[in-house]
Parts: C-alpha cells; sequence; structure tokens
C-alpha cells in the first residue's frame, strides 16, 4: 500500500509541476516583448503563497508522511518567485506599485478566508459538540466559495 501511495504521490507531483510551468510560454512573451500588456501578476503571488503555505504544511516536523507536498510546493514556490520578480521588473512603475501595494492586502484577505474553517474546527474539543459550528462553519464556507 506504501509503494502505491508513493507512486501516485509522484505522478500528482510531476502533474502539479507541469501546471507550474504552464505560465512560461506567458512569460517568454513578457520578457521577449520586455513588457506585461495587460497581465496581472495577482494569480502569482497568490499562487506563491498558496505553494507556500502548502510546503509548510508537508514538512515532517507539522505533519508526517507528507514530503511529497512538501518538495512539490518548495518547488513551486520557487518558479512563482521567479514569475513574480519578472514581472515586478517589467511591469509599468505605476502599475508595479499598484501591484505591490494589492497584492499583501489580497494575501491577508486569502489567508483569512481560508483560514476561517480551521478556527472554527478548534472550537471542536472546546466545547466537545459540533453544534457552535451550525451558524457560523455553512457561512464561511459560502463566503470562501464565492470568493474563488
Amino acid at each position: 500500500m506504501d509503494v502505491a501511495h508513493f507512486l501516485f504521490g509522484i505522478f500528482g507531483n510531476a502533474s502539479a509541476l507541469f501546471l507550474f510551468l504552464a505560465p512560461v510560454i506567458t512569460f517568454k512573451r513578457i520578457i521577449k516583448n520586455r513588457s506585461t500588456e495587460k497581465f496581472s501578476g495577482i494569480p502569482y503571488v497568490m499562487t506563491l503563497l498558496n505553494c507556500l503555505l502548502s510546503a509548510w504544511y508537508g514538512l515532517p516536523f507539522v505533519s508526517p508522511h507528507n514530503i511529497l507536498v512538501s518538495t512539490v510546493n518548495g518547488t513551486g514556490s520557487f518558479i512563482e518567485i521567479i514569475y513574480v520578480l519578472i514581472f515586478i521588473v517589467l511591469a509599468p512603475r505605476r502599475r508595479t506599485l499598484k501591484f505591490l501595494v494589492s497584492s499583501p492586502s489580497c494575501s491577508r484577505c486569502s489567508l483569512q478566508l481560508f483560514s476561517c474553517p480551521f478556527l472554527l474546527f478548534m472550537a471542536i474539543p472546546e466545547s466537545s459538540s459540533v453544534a457552535s459550528l451550525q451558524p457560523y462553519f455553512p457561512l464561511s464556507c459560502m463566503a470562501r466559495h464565492s470568493q474563488l
């Protein structure tokens, strides 16, 4: 069973690597034209945040037996950092300023939105009941899915 789990993890990592490398064609165009044109850098910052959080989750001292999660997301973080740096360097100055100002606020909102259900689940051991989840959990899920 462990061998099958590992093999499926390798195939998952390979497919995730292809997804991380999908924007290479776009960035070749950006580098060739020396301009970001009308492309937005926000998706790359959000993907970077997601990769960093997932890489942290995959570390052995956080969750054992998830090293494949950490390796693929560490690689994805490196790739996304390159994308963000290319975007910052080649974007027009006015757009770079807007990008640098809006990215942290978007990251903060995204982090709050995705962490809300986990905070609610932490209330279960304290109250020994799932009754505390009923009014808030569907609301947080609805808010999260409306943002996607």
